[in-house]
């Protein structure tokens, strides 16, 4: 068959074929995948990488629409299986010998200030939060308004900074909780 008639075949083919319906850029359907981890939250405490959900979210680039998109359905579907639980995502921040958040507004000015680790899904009882139960143990809680971070479309988010008494600096993270 002659290079253009075999062009011509694969042109009618692409035509002819049903959309693709598989997720987008490969991911497969996160519920599953989210309510096996909210399964094992009651028995222990436990993180979700957002890059275990899709191995494209291991690249910082893809950490905003990976976080959004984990963190809705986390959040949509631990309020029906786990009432009284409530879904952070937390990304870990650079360390420094300065306690105090590191200025951003906007998500490009949050990801400059991001440690080399996925953000991570964490499930709470209410009312049982680190920065609330554990309020002591940090340095710096600082919580910020609806604002910062509109993407999110959060609740609240919560700057800590914390320090092992071995090492000089502070280890940070921010919570964003819808």
């Amino acid at each position: 068959m002659a290079l253009r008639e075999r062009m011509e075949s694969a042109a009618v083919k692409t035509v002819v074929r049903k959309p693709d319906h598989t997720p987008k850029n490969g991911q497969r359907d996160l519920v599953p995948a989210i309510d096996q981890w909210l399964e094992t939250v009651p028995s222990r405490a436990s993180d979700l990488h957002i890059d275990r959900l899709s191995p494209e979210w291991k690249l910082p680039a893809n950490w905003l629409e990976g976080s959004v998109r984990s963190l809705k359905i986390a959040t949509d579907r631990c309020r029906r299986t786990l009432p009284n639980y409530e879904i952070a995502l937390v990304f870990s921040l650079k360390s420094s010998n300065v306690p105090a958040p590191p200025a951003f507004q906007t998500w490009d000015d949050l990801k400059r200030h991001f440690d080399q680790s996925p953000p991570s899904l964490y499930c709470f009882r209410v009312g049982d939060e680190p920065w609330i139960s554990s309020r002591k143990s940090f340095a710096v809680i600082k919580e910020f308004g609806q604002d910062v971070l509109p993407e999110f479309m959060a609740k609240t988010c919560v700057f800590m900074s914390y320090q092992n008494d071995s090492e000089p600096q502070y280890w940070k993270s921010l919570a964003i909780i819808q």
